[in-house]
């Protein structure tokens, strides 16, 4: 009798047992896995735009430069310059183009926007007379903001095209254009910046080379 108690307790024992382990083995395969946490979007740490006016007596500019969408600008300028060459002439130049890419934002902060137009320039310094130049562009603009105010940026493209208008008309030209513009941005919203943008230019046609270095400065409002 005494045996038959004890078995009878110690199979109610390995029952409950045995049903906890169940319990356990189904709650382990049920329960779900735990998601990966995924990060948020970094907010911007300045005020984002979809398109800026700029203007000074020498530059008219105008760039829809929404984040992540489609980049498109008209810019025509006539700057100050210093020529290096052999024969140093400070002369005019005038340059008008247009532009087409894509503006990528990321990091809150950074803009990169790959790129290809066609302009036409007016160069008239030091080693060419007059010469007019239409040409194609590839290339890119990058552009960091440190903090709501302050920011900078490089800029660099490729010309490739043809003189034409003079007695040197459908020769091959090529140049570089780089760029380094720092802004500061001020009044409420950030709505308003000053660009300073020294630049590097250098030009190539029928033997033909010229660099100028200067700057593009303008006011812009953006919107």
């Amino acid at each position: 009798m005494k045996y038959g108690i004890a078995l009878a307790t110690l199979l109610v024992i390995a029952t409950v047992y045995a049903d906890e382990e169940l319990e356990g083995v189904v709650a382990y395969i049920k329960k779900p896995e735990p998601r990966e946490k995924v990060p948020a979007a970094l907010e911007p740490i300045a005020p984002q735009y979809e398109n800026r006016f700029g203007f000074s007596f020498d530059r008219l500019v105008f760039d829809h430069n929404k984040a992540d969408c489609i980049y498109f600008a008209l810019d025509f300028w006539m700057p100050y310059f210093f020529s290096n060459s052999r024969n140093d002439h400070y002369g005019a130049l005038y340059e008008g183009e247009v532009r087409l890419g894509y503006n990528l934002f990321y990091n809150g902060c950074d803009h990169f926007t790959p790129l290809f137009g066609a302009g036409y320039q007016y160069n008239n310094v030091g080693e060419f007379k007059k010469a007019k130049f239409a040409y194609t562009e590839a290339g890119f603009r990058y552009y960091h903001e440190i903090n709501s105010v302050l920011g900078w940026g490089l800029y660099l493209k490729g010309l490739a095209g043809h003189q034409f208008g003079s007695y040197e008309a459908k020769k091959f030209a090529w140049g570089v254009d780089l760029s380094m513009p720092f802004v500061f941005r001020f009044s409420r919203g950030r709505h308003w910046d000053i660009t300073l943008e020294p630049f590097y230019l250098y030009m190539e046609s029928n033997h033909k080379h010229q660099a100028v270095f200067g700057g593009r400065g303008n006011l812009g409002y953006q919107f």
